[in-house]
């Protein structure tokens, strides 16, 4: 189960389940630690039945900005891989889980800058 202080959080919604990423103070930036539970949420709804769907969003105004740069220099300094091999084809695994639950992308289109336009 995921906490309020999770960087990722779970529900699920009849057969919707939804993955959101929880640090929109900071962007929603990506850590090597999401990515584990990243996988761990995933391999928990493609094992219930009830989940049809995983949508992914992000809290806030922004899906994400991009990798945790401070993460990834304290993982490097430390020495460790920020990315295990194993969870580096982990878009492939999503694509390849049962038809019953497809992996969906969902952002909310915002401008990229001032005066510019979102395609609907």
């Amino acid at each position: 189960m995921t906490t309020d202080t999770d960087p990722l959080l779970l529900t699920q919604h009849g057969f919707v389940a939804t993955i959101t990423i929880n640090r929109a103070e900071q962007l929603n930036v990506w850590s090597p630690a999401m990515a584990r539970m990243l996988e761990d949420l995933v391999r928990r709804c493609a094992a219930d039945n009830a989940v049809h769907v995983i949508v992914f969003t992000g809290a806030g105004s922004t899906f994400c900005a991009g990798a945790d740069l401070a993460a990834l220099k304290a993982a490097q300094a430390a020495g460790v891989s920020p990315l295990p091999p194993r969870l580096r084809g982990l878009q492939g695994r999503c694509a390849a889980l049962p038809e019953k639950t497809p992996c969906t992308i969902h952002r909310a289109l915002t401008p990229a800058r001032p005066g510019a336009h979102a395609r609907t």
